[in-house]
């Protein structure tokens, strides 16, 4: 029987100190512990704290173990409690040892031979007292028969078993019954489940147990050692008289045993005999069953039941091996009901085909790019290709690239089934640009929408394709209809004429252009004007700032009344900006410029703005204006929030960008 609910002490050292002071203030976690028993392997164990010190807390598991400090004053500085799991117990005969180790601390291993304690309860004591002197003979030296013929007969050792209540079996386990209702002693002599004594006594019944155990007369378990203080010096001289060694146990002598059972002085039952006889007694004769009634099983009992370990329960057939067979896992690496719904299973009947056999997920159209009305114009390869454009007229070798050859495994229907060749298109309009949209037939044609919902060639004209190539961006960059107003064409031509007729009066002077000598002939120092011969330096500092050129940084000033008091180029701006464009009608002037990277030393000229009021560019509030030479465009709006949009030829944008009014 293996010990349970085992508690012990162990002195942890401060390795700093030289005098053997014990170490405080230690809590399970700061320990590190493993532990092995006799000719096992080392076991690492998880520490966990103790509720109650002196109580015992049964650890978690068997690779679990409780350690908290006893107390941190002297005399118990550094002695810590250890409640050890009963699994680690199991090794009867053998020894454990425990190893520790904590920062700061020192320890010595913990060994705990594994065998349990012995009851050793006064009355049996005295019954061992009432044998030794009553029974044992000092002159002869031998135990006197308590009766002529021996050892008692089976029916008296049976009266004797059926006279025991049940209410006298102390442990439930101390019972074996089965179900015909017998009481089925062991063939070795065990009166209840764990006794494995043999009859050794004469006529006193008496039961010496083989392993660490005796039991008289089905009487609590007696352990000799237990009870040496119990017994007078006397008795004990006479036990000694009455043992002799064999090998490292010992055993009592023959002249002890000689009027025993198969001894000189009788012949006692054998244990078929005694296990017959009790065989015999019903339940029935056992006087008391009913003494149980209302009792349940201990703690420790139910906690015996629940110790047991997996390898043991092996029987065919049984409730312990048929949860072992089924419990192999933990249960809650098993997917929950939520997941695996009647729903989602039926699903499982479309895997028809491995998944490997389908294309992957690389190679996926996207239905995006691949609408059906697409798809339909595929329905135009309608005849075979020798009846299409002559060889003089072959694509060149640069534009038929491998990949595009491939892609002729797409023509999986005869050519000939297709378009009649009057229908064929010129290569005028069919380009090396729109040949390589080609490379987008990467699917079978007859894997797409059939020949009834092709397009008209009477419709598709080339003409019309060639128009295609117009659409180089998304139709919604444009502005729509609803916000788009028509230019004042009249105004315009007016402009042009006025245009034209300065575009006469200038020359190139190098890279810059100047007004010819005759456009400024009547001009200030000309032939023809009036006032001063030329600007002063303060004008022409003043022009240049206001123009924002190179010149001075100060203000205008109004003590120079021949120019206006605008304060800068934007003044000029403004007063031209809004020809033969839509500016806004809002309250507020907002200029900002486009440049072409990060230093702001390039503007970008000629680009259309223009600005809504959503993020989808459908409600146009103001533009398209044009950005002049500095980069530079302006707009009248309210305050608030608006979107503006850029286009150019030569740059692209990210649009819309968002700008803020107020």
């Amino acid at each position: 029987m293996s010990l349970t609910s085992v508690i012990r002490h162990i002195k942890v050292l401060d390795a700093a100190a030289s005098d053997g002071s014990g170490k405080t203030g230690l809590t399970y976690s700061s320990f590190t512990m493993k532990y092995n028993t006799q000719g096992g392997t080392l076991i690492s164990l998880t520490t966990e704290t103790i509720a109650t010190l002196g109580t015992y807390q049964a650890p978690t598991s068997n690779v679990h173990i409780r350690i908290r400090e006893l107390n941190n004053t002297d005399p118990t500085k550094g002695i810590y409690e250890v409640h050890f799991h009963n699994d680690q117990m199991v090794n009867t005969g053998k020894r454990l040892w425990l190893y520790l180790s904590a920062s700061g601390a020192a320890f010595q291993p913990m060994e705990i031979d594994l065998i349990p304690y012995m009851d050793a309860s006064p009355s049996s004591a005295d019954r061992l007292r009432d044998f030794a002197d009553e029974c044992y003979d000092p002159t002869a030296n031998e135990v006197a028969a308590s009766g002529a013929g021996g050892g008692a007969t089976p029916e008296d050792i049976a009266d004797e078993v059926q006279t025991r209540t049940i209410a006298a079996v102390t442990t439930v386990a101390n019972v074996s019954g089965d179900v015909a209702g017998s009481i089925l002693g062991n063939v070795d002599g065990n009166v209840g489940g764990d006794v494995t004594g043999k009859v050794l006594g004469a006529g006193a019944g008496v039961f010496i147990g083989v392993g660490a155990r005796a039991r008289s007369h089905a009487d609590n378990n007696l352990a000799v050692e237990s009870v040496q203080n119990n017994i007078n010096d006397v008795i004990v001289g006479k036990l000694d008289d009455m043992l002799e060694a064999d090998g490292i146990v010992y055993r009592w002598t023959a002249n002890a045993l000689e009027l025993g059972p198969s001894g000189g002085g009788g012949t006692g039952p054998t244990a078929v005999e005694i296990a017959n006889e009790v065989q015999t007694r019903t339940m029935a004769g056992v006087s008391a069953v009913g003494d149980k009634t209302g009792y349940a099983l201990s703690a420790a009992g139910i906690s015996s039941i629940w110790a047991v370990l997996t390898s043991a329960l092996s029987t065919a057939g049984s409730i312990g091996k048929y949860i072992v067979d089924r419990l192999d896992v933990v249960l809650s690496t098993r997917a929950s009901g939520a997941d695996y719904t009647p729903a989602r299973a039926a699903k499982l009947d479309n895997l028809d085909a491995t998944v490997s056999s389908r294309a992957p997920g690389a190679t996926a159209l996207s239905t995006v790019q691949w609408t059906n009305s697409r798809a339909t114009t595929l329905d135009n390869l309608d005849v075979t290709v020798g009846s299409r454009a002559p060889a003089d007229t072959a694509l060149l070798n640069s534009d038929y690239t491998p990949s595009r050859a491939a892609n002729l495994d797409n023509l999986n229907a005869t050519v000939s089934s297709r378009a009649p060749a009057a229908t064929a298109l010129s290569i005028v309009q069919w380009t090396n640009g729109r040949a390589a949209l080609l490379d987008n037939l990467d699917a079978a044609i007859s894997t797409r929408a059939p020949a009834s919902t092709a397009l008209s060639t009477v419709e598709w004209t080339s003409p019309r394709a060639v128009a295609l190539d117009n659409l180089d961006v998304n139709v919604g960059s444009r502005l729509p209809t609803n916000g788009y107003t028509a230019p004042n064409n009249a105004g315009i031509a007016t402009i042009g004429g006025v245009t034209n007729k300065l575009d006469t009066a200038m020359v190139l002077d190098g890279a810059e252009w100047q007004f010819t000598a005759n456009a400024l002939e009547l001009g200030v120092g000309g032939g023809g004007g009036g006032g001063e011969a030329d600007w002063t330096e303060p004008e022409r500092e003043q022009i240049r700032h206001r123009l924002g050129i190179d010149g001075t940084a100060s203000e205008p000033v109004i003590t120079v009344p021949s120019l206006a008091l605008e304060s800068t180029s934007e003044a000029i701006l403004a007063a031209v900006g809004g020809l033969g464009s839509n500016i806004g009608a809002g309250s507020i002037e907002y200029i900002d410029h486009l440049y072409a990277n990060n230093n702001d030393d390039e503007p970008i000229v000629g680009a259309e703005v223009w600005a809504s009021t959503d993020s989808e560019g459908t409600v146009v509030i103001a533009g398209a204006v044009t950005t002049d030479d500095f980069g530079r465009f302006r707009f009248m709006l309210d305050p608030g929030t608006y979107y503006v949009w850029v286009d150019h030829p030569e740059y692209n944008f990210n649009n819309p960008f968002t700008i803020q009014v107020a």
